[in-house]
Formats: structure tokens, C-alpha cells, sequence
């Protein structure tokens, strides 16, 4: 388990944390879904939530007091409008497949369901697809990084903001609050 704040976004000592809980804490209601949920115990934004109403999915295991999935959210089994709120903490450039995990975590949204994302953007990224042949990774933790454009332009025919809050210290970041579109807009919003 990772104990040092400098290493997870995930753990008391870590200031973004720290406010995406404040922001989370404006929009969670009932049955979560964390995308990431990493190997911590209890994330520190999801701290004083109840367990049962939680279940975690990530690639990397971990020990939790919640229901916990260790898989990837494109290819996870999981039915329909399962959840009230969704929340992908730095996890979204860690998906494998993009354009599969949005509208993945869109069906498994309820109607009235709400997505929280906390999201780093990097100016100039270049789109990622997972059939690119000649892709390198963006780093040693990370496929590929959004631009702000992109990110945007990925989410677009299945979400609105709602809430949105930029921070710019320690480092830049987004926290966003999006609902359900009850239809999808047409793919040529993306581009």
C-alpha cells in the first residue's frame, strides 16, 4: 500500500485531494462507483461515505472495506444504471480505451446519475487511440494525456458540466460535476 502523499492523489497530505473532496462532497449521492479506485483502503475523497453504498474498480488490487472490482472499466460486467454518481479521480489517462470507458461509465450511469472527474490537462496532447500502431506512452504511469480541447470534444455527446472548479496550485487541474445527456449528440460534436 502507498503511504506517501507525494506518490497518491489518494491520501491525507495531498492538497488536490483535499479540495476534490470539498467539490465531491457537493454532488455525491447514493450508489458510487469510483474509476481508479487505487490501492488505498478508502480514498481520501470518499473518507466518512458509506462503504456500502461504494464499490471500487481498478486494475491494480487492493485491500478495501468496500465492494471492489479489480479490472479495467471498458471491459468490466456491470448492468446498466447502476450508480447515482461515478467519479474518476486522475484516472481517465489511465484507461486503455477512451471513446469505451466514457460511454461505458455513461450506460452506467442512472438518469439522474452525476459524473465527478478530476482531470490534468496538457497543452498540445495529441488524441490517443488504442489502434494507433506507432503510439509511445506519455510517460512511465501514463498511455497518453488529454489536452483540455480533446477531453472535452471525448465527453461532449454523453455529458454537461454542471459544476466546474480550475485549480492552479500545487499544479493545474479540473474538477468537473457533469450529468446525463438523455440523448447522445451526434459523433461530428467530437471533432
Amino acid at each position: 500500500m502507498m503511504s506517501d502523499p507525494l506518490s497518491s492523489i489518494s491520501v491525507k497530505g495531498h492538497e488536490m485531494a483535499t479540495k476534490f473532496k470539498a467539490f465531491l462532497d457537493r454532488h455525491i449521492k447514493g450508489r458510487v462507483l469510483d474509476v481508479g479506485s487505487g490501492p488505498q483502503p478508502v480514498p481520501l475523497y470518499l473518507e466518512g461515505y458509506p462503504v456500502d453504498e461504494i464499490v471500487g474498480i481498478d486494475p491494480l488490487w487492493g485491500e478495501h472495506p468496500f465492494e471492489f472490482m479489480q479490472h479495467t472499466i471498458e471491459d468490466a460486467v456491470i448492468p446498466d444504471e447502476s450508480f447515482d454518481t461515478i467519479i474518476a479521480a486522475t484516472s481517465l489517462d489511465h484507461v486503455y480505451d477512451p471513446d469505451r470507458a466514457i460511454e461505458k461509465i455513461h450506460r452506467l450511469l442512472k438518469p439522474d446519475g452525476v459524473f465527478v472527474i478530476w482531470q490534468t490537462f496538457f497543452p498540445g496532447a495529441p488524441r490517443y487511440s488504442p489502434s494507433m500502431l506507432d503510439w509511445k506512452p506519455a510517460d512511465e504511469y501514463h498511455v497518453f494525456h488529454y489536452s483540455e480541447e480533446w477531453f472535452r470534444a471525448l465527453l461532449a455527446p454523453y455529458f454537461f458540466t454542471m459544476d466546474m472548479d480550475m485549480m492552479w496550485r500545487p499544479y493545474s487541474a479540473t474538477f468537473y460535476a457533469k450529468a446525463k445527456r438523455r440523448t447522445i449528440l451526434s459523433a461530428r460534436l467530437r471533432d
